[in-house]
């Protein structure tokens, strides 16, 4: 085979990686991000989406190894994961589910450390899963880390369905508290003598200013990692424990007394990657002053869309949920027909009058 070819089926081969595990930074403002990646094909993963009621999920993952099946198994994970954030499923739950999904389906002696993270900002709380990943920390504006979310399962493909623990760890936050996620390939420095994760902790506890702290940790790692060069992925994420404005031009409603309308829609190649509650949420929030009512409304919409998507243009069939392993049949059956779609629209209407 020509090198020619070669380069030629590798950016293909990439462009679809980047397809299905590529997430929009313009929907979460919140989110910043390094990624360095050892080789063009890579384990790492990171993903955002948002559940029915309006909290932030994400998940990072690590897959052992390099290249291509490090990659390919990052696809289903990051499928499932936004298809059972979209359906409002539990963090458990969908730790859960990750398990299973990956134990079917990656090959023997591979997994994926991760951690899932969920942020409710009605709540103030983070709830964190971390199976095999560096420990989650939690830095507060006036400096320091404040609590420090330890990897305290396996990660996922090591497990059965029977002895997998999908219990999560829950705190509180302040405004503006940050957390800080990453992969092992960022604390692994070349001089064994260094500590990479007491270089972070350092860096971490002696900051004055949050808003420089993730670009000190990249500075001080490049630093100490020298010219050496790095043959794992490095992955560093930092998550703003604020409210996100995450459409900044919502519509402009009438007054108290008067109507409204605000219709979204949906074609096919929309419908791929369809966000319908992260669209209409700053809408709602808006237009709905009470947080009970609105998570009502949201949570039906949520349902009424998916419903429309499965049933109406996907052609699905409920009967496919029955028996055992029937709702991973039904989702793997959603993800077939979802990527080969290439006809049909979906359009959501809201109007008060």
């Amino acid at each position: 085979m020509s090198r020619a070819k070669t380069l030629h089926e590798q950016a293909v081969a990439a462009a679809v990686m980047d397809r299905y595990v590529r997430w929009d930074p313009t929907s979460a403002p919140n989110v910043r991000t390094s990624l360095k990646h050892a080789e063009l094909f890579n384990g790492d993963i990171f993903m955002v989406a948002r559940t029915p009621s309006g909290t932030q999920r994400f998940l990072l993952g690590d897959v052992t190894g390099h290249g291509l099946p490090a990659a390919v198994c990052a696809i289903p994970a990051s499928e499932l994961f936004q298809t059972l954030t979209a359906r409002g499923a539990g963090l458990g739950e969908t730790s859960r589910a990750l398990n299973r999904r990956l134990n079917s389906v990656i090959s023997d002696g591979l997994f994926m450390a991760a951690v899932l993270v969920e942020l409710d900002f009605r709540q103030g709380m983070p709830s964190i899963w971390n199976g095999g990943l560096p420990t989650v920390h939690q830095c507060r504006p006036r400096g320091g880390v404040a609590h420090s979310f330890l990897s305290r399962h396996v990660p996922l493909a090591i497990r059965d369905e029977e002895s997998f623990d999908a219990r999560f760890e829950s705190v509180s936050f302040e405004p503006g508290d940050r957390l800080y996620l990453r992969t092992d390939g960022l604390v692994e420095l070349p001089d064994l003598e260094r500590d990479g994760e007491q270089l972070l902790l350092d860096t971490l506890n002696f900051q004055s200013d949050l808003e420089t702290t993730f670009d000190d940790v990249i500075d001080r790692m490049s630093e100490a990692r020298g010219r050496i060069e790095s043959h794992d992925d490095a992955t560093l994420i930092e998550i703003a424990c604020t409210f996100p404005e995450l459409v900044e031009n919502a519509p402009e409603l009438a007054d108290e007394n008067g109507g409204w309308d605000y219709t979204v829609r949906f074609d096919s190649a929309a419908l791929k990657r369809a966000d319908l509650i992260l669209m209409v949420t700053p809408v709602m929030e808006s237009m709905v002053p009470k947080q009970e009512l609105r998570e009502v409304a949201l949570t039906v919409l949520g349902g009424l869309f998916t419903n429309a998507l499965d049933h109406g243009v996907l052609g699905l069939s409920s009967t496919l949920k029955h028996g055992e392993g029937g709702f991973e049949r039904y989702l793997c059956a959603r993800m077939d027909s979802l990527s080969s779609l290439t006809e049909g629209s979906v359009a959501v209407t809201l109007e008060s009058e």
